[in-house]
């Protein structure tokens, strides 16, 4: 455990203590929020971390790590821990393990001190996006360079610290929820990716939200102008006209892709596929009738023309009103016996 003596000053602890992360993931990070007491002074502070194997065995599962976070007087906040898991494609099946990382002499003692438990880093087998919970969401921030907030920098750290606290703020949820995972260069500033994590075990009201609920609630929230996540835009200059890209973990479309905007759902663009697909049948339909009736064209026209005269013989019939003995229809002739030609060949017989 992580309990450790001493009065105020300053308390380290992981935030949150329980990760969930697939795999391929590739690198998880994992929090520690320093935070000073009202009495505690102002000096620097810092605690030692390590990795320890529990299913999950280092340097088969992932690559052990130790070393020391730090803050310089007068700072406090969230520091990131980067953990790099070791996974091959089409390698052998394995099931959910797990690991911890552990936080040590914590400076200065003994008014700093270690609250809180251990951090448990739960791996789930490689697709399984029900075993981790979580959603991952990216963002563009304009203005800013993606070396400016480099994670593993200073600046990075109080950048993700900051990022976090001011978007659960706005979705009503600890700042423990939000990691910001990664940040890359992007057109005109930074692409931001963050994990949104499921709600503790226990949790009630907002807190109880699932990481789904909380990226619609964001993605809501950065298709309004009027809302309050706006209100620190200038420090983390989220841009309105990049679509956030919403990823359930596991190995969801990117949502991948899922997109999601305005808070619309993923049954739009179910739908849009299947109008397509419904107009691609019936285009090659009128290919298919358009082909038979070019092959069939000869005798086609000639059932077209003996329409056309039935047709003729009908109206004469009916609009002159010739007798039925006296009128062919088709090839044959109707009523009684002349030599198939009508009139005419009464006319022959008078000449």
């Amino acid at each position: 455990g992580g309990g450790g003596g001493g009065g105020g000053g300053a308390t380290f602890r992981f935030t949150p203590e329980q990760y969930h992360f697939s795999r391929d993931v590739g690198t998880v990070v994992v929090n520690v929020t320093a935070s000073r007491s009202s009495g505690g002074g102002g000096g620097a502070l810092r605690v030692s971390y390590a990795t320890h194997s529990l299913s999950a065995v280092a340097g088969d599962d992932f690559v052990p790590a130790a070393g020391v976070l730090q803050w310089p007087a007068g700072e406090s906040g969230a520091r990131s821990i980067f953990i790099e898991v070791l996974w091959e494609e089409g390698g052998r099946a394995e099931g959910t393990e797990m690991f911890e990382v552990v936080l040590s002499a914590p400076f200065p003692a003994p008014a700093a001190h270690v609250a809180g438990r251990n951090a448990t880093v739960v791996l789930a087998p490689h697709g399984v996006a029900e075993a981790a919970g979580r959603v991952d969401v990216t963002v563009h921030l304009a203005g800013v360079s993606a070396a400016a907030i480099a994670l593993d920098s200073a600046a990075g750290a109080q950048f993700a610290a900051g990022f976090a606290a001011d978007v659960t703020a706005v979705l009503g949820v600890s700042a423990s929820r939000l990691v910001v995972v990664g940040v890359q260069a992007g057109s005109g500033g930074a692409v931001v990716t963050f994990t949104l994590l499921p709600p503790p075990q226990g949790a009630t009201g907002a807190e109880a939200a699932t990481a789904a609920e909380l990226a619609s609630r964001f993605v809501r929230e950065m298709s309004d102008p009027t809302s309050a996540l706006y209100e620190g835009r200038t420090s983390h200059m989220l841009d309105m006209s990049f679509e956030p890209l919403v990823r359930e973990s596991g190995g969801g479309a990117p949502a991948g892709q899922q997109t999601h905007s305005g808070g619309g759902g993923d049954g739009d663009g179910d739908s849009g596929a299947a109008g397509w697909i419904v107009l691609s049948v019936l285009l090659g339909l009128v290919a298919v009738a358009a082909g038979v009736a070019y092959v069939r064209r000869v005798a086609l026209s000639e059932w077209l023309l003996w329409r056309l005269g039935n047709f003729r013989f009908r109206r004469f019939r009916e609009g002159e009103g010739g007798s039925e003995g006296s009128v062919m229809e088709g090839d044959a002739p109707i009523g009684g016996g002349g030599r198939g030609r009508g009139h005419d060949d009464d006319d022959d017989t008078r000449l």
